[in-house]
């Protein structure tokens, strides 16, 4: 694992979030930054995504997670975090709500 990886492993969201959006500067870094978003973030919303399934919508839950990351790679910008806040688990429910 390289330096940079460790230190994008320990970046809070909304960091990874304003280095995606460095994607035309530092397209290498925005992309290190949406791996570690995807892990960090995948997983509940893939979870949330196959509840959907049970109830009978028809979508493919890994297809709709997939297309949600790509989306939030592109408009990484667009996200605004609520005022005041600083608590890294309350932006990052935040940024989840966001991705929903």
């Amino acid at each position: 694992m390289s330096a940079t990886s460790f230190d994008i492993a320990s970046e809070p969201g909304l960091e990874l979030l304003r280095k995606m959006a460095l994607r035309e500067d530092n397209q290498e870094l925005a992309f290190q930054a949406c791996e570690e978003f995807f892990r960090r973030f995948a997983r509940r919303l893939l979870a949330a995504a196959y509840k959907f399934t049970y109830i009978g919508a028809d979508f493919d839950p890994e297809i709709h997670v997939s297309d949600t990351f790509i989306s939030a790679y592109r408009k990484a910008d667009s996200f605004k975090p609520p005022e005041g806040v600083t608590d890294a688990e309350v932006i990052d429910e935040k940024i989840l709500f966001w991705l929903f």
